[in-house]
């Protein structure tokens, strides 16, 4: 899908409908699921390597910022069962912010559920290249997940 090429991979993440083929114990109480490619190259490997999709949440608690080093989330070891270091993030203000999060599970349409550092490009892209309906009510400020 075009569309899917223009926003991953990067500091992107869609939403969509989950497929049958999807492992139920990932967000199980819902039918959508977050996708993101990122453009970090031990991520890429990472995945490469596996062969397959990694499913895995954030590195930090709800509501707390995002990490770019193991260290920042030590607190969370005890409750994790596996930790990979892929070295420190650049810290910029875009990875402070983390990935725009995008709804693209109704057709036609789209709904920002976090700004992130790719918004306005993001917007750009499903707005104008892809002629989306903006549906966005409310969205979650950079910072806060």
């Amino acid at each position: 899908m075009e569309l899917l090429q223009d926003l991953l991979p990067g500091p992107v993440t869609v939403v969509m409908q989950r497929t049958a083929a999807l492992n139920t114990n990932l967000n199980p109480s819902t039918d959508l699921v977050g996708i993101r490619v990122p453009q970090h190259k031990f991520m890429r490997q990472l995945a490469e390597t596996c062969m397959e999709p990694i499913a895995l949440t954030s590195a930090n608690t709800s509501a707390a910022g995002n990490t770019i080093d193991i260290q920042e989330f030590e607190n969370l070891w005890p409750q994790l069962d596996l930790v990979l270091d892929g070295g420190r993030l650049e810290s910029t203000q875009a990875v402070r912010e983390g990935s725009t999060v995008v709804d693209l599970s109704v057709e036609g349409q789209f709904r920002v559920l976090r700004v992130g550092c790719a918004y306005m490009s993001t917007v750009d892209v499903l707005a104008n290249k892809y002629d989306l309906t903006d549906i966005t009510e409310y969205v979650i400020p950079n910072g806060v997940h």
